[in-house]
């Protein structure tokens, strides 16, 4: 929801706030809990690696989901394609594509138009892996706004799961968090505890 605001404007006010910390898009940080227990945080950008998700209205007589804008200040991406919404729990959303590129994703509700800027999103990818295989943190923390798996209203990221998921099980992430979906549940697969917590603002049912 960000990149429909000022991004660079945010990570900007981290230097005049000492409670705001958000340096760039994507980034890793280690804190030392109680007890000398180390924690790594890496925290994503997961938009940019999935790209719009914009809410389909389809059955609401808005057939097209809105443009997703080309964010403000990061890159020089272009916007994406205006994507056909398809009503949750029709069999367009059962078929998800999956794969890297701009091709969109339907699943659930969503339309994911993939990343505006597919150099970017693979130099992403690539950092995150680098950075997990030299973690040495005794738990390891990764975070993003899109979840990977979920059983609420939007539902899973199927490019999260078919990327993201692989490289948190294989070096051994301990929690996995996330927003996006309006709700709060925890989920464990493959050894990763998966955990939305959206709903701040309150919960949809």
């Amino acid at each position: 929801h960000d990149y429909h605001g000022n991004v660079t404007g945010q990570m900007a006010y981290t230097s005049r706030r000492g409670n705001w910390f958000f340096p760039l898009p994507y980034y890793a940080f280690e804190e030392v809990a109680a007890g000398g227990l180390r924690v790594l945080f890496v925290m994503l950008d997961t938009t940019s690696l999935v790209g719009c998700s914009a809410v389909a209205y389809a059955w609401q007589e808005r057939p097209e989901a809105e443009e997703c804008p080309a964010p403000r200040g990061v890159g020089a991406g272009t916007s994406a394609s205006r994507a056909r919404g398809v009503r949750p729990g029709s069999e367009a959303g059962s078929d998800a594509e999956v794969g890297p590129g701009p091709t969109p994703e339907v699943f659930g509700d969503e339309v994911n138009s993939g990343p505006w800027d597919p150099a970017g999103a693979e130099a992403q990818w690539a950092w995150l892996e680098a950075t997990l295989r030299a973690a040495t943190a005794d738990f390891v923390i990764v975070g993003g706004h899109h979840p990977v798996l979920s059983g609420c209203f939007h539902g899973p990221t199927p490019r999260l799961e078919a990327r993201l998921r692989p490289l948190l099980e294989a070096y051994g992430a301990s929690v996995y968090l996330a927003g996006h979906d309006h709700c709060h549940q925890h989920l464990r697969r493959g050894g990763v505890d998966y955990h939305v917590i959206g709903g701040g603002h309150g919960l949809d049912t």
